[in-house]
């Protein structure tokens, strides 16, 4: 059985499962942001580089993908704060996710 599976049938069965199972599609939120993150701000960084500007639909596309994969609430707020809108400002994001403040990722 997959730990999802058993997670799951634990949140049926009590609250504790439910807390667990909402706890697992955290982290399993969190890793697939990661990955995703790893994948795209290097193209990212590529295109500007190349001389796209926020305003070409793909950057601004990259830039709307990385800030929804940021956690709801202040997180995500700091984060379109601190990272979007501007070449300058997308430019700064380090490959790595892990490298970002908490204060705006996982």
């Amino acid at each position: 059985m997959s730990a999802m599976r058993t997670v799951k049938a634990l949140g049926s069965a009590s609250p504790l499962g439910t807390m667990l199972s909402l706890g697992f599609k955290q982290i399993t939120t969190k890793k697939r942001s990661d990955e995703v993150y790893r994948t795209l701000v290097p193209l990212l960084h590529e295109q500007i580089k190349l001389g796209k500007t926020v305003q070409d639909p793909m950057v601004a596309q990259a830039q709307e993908v990385l800030i929804s994969l940021a956690p709801f609430g202040a997180r995500r707020k700091n984060f379109k704060l601190w990272y979007s809108g501007s070449v300058d400002k997308l430019l700064k994001l380090p490959h790595d996710p892990d490298e970002l403040s908490y204060g705006c990722w996982w």
